[in-house]
């Protein structure tokens, strides 16, 4: 992992731990890393649905604004 950007699941997937010469417990760290990437995976998935419906509600919002203005009594536009 060479890029200091934003990590996603697969960074977390992807990752291999070096083994120093006290090593580590590979089970429980496999664990936690697979665990972590589900996690990401989950609040990216969050974060798409959450964008997607922001630009929903923008469309919504500015549709609105167009009917609105299109309805006012001519009379009244400056």
């Amino acid at each position: 992992m060479n890029d200091p950007g934003p990590l996603d699941a697969e960074d977390i997937i992807n990752t291999v731990l070096p083994l120093a010469f006290r090593g580590y417990a590979i089970g429980p760290v496999d664990e936690l890393l697979a665990r972590l990437a589900d996690e990401v995976a989950d609040r990216d998935r969050t974060i798409a649905g959450l964008r997607a419906a922001v630009q929903r509600l923008e469309s919504m919002y500015e549709q609105s604004r167009v009917a609105l203005a299109d309805a006012r009594d001519p009379r009244d536009r400056r």
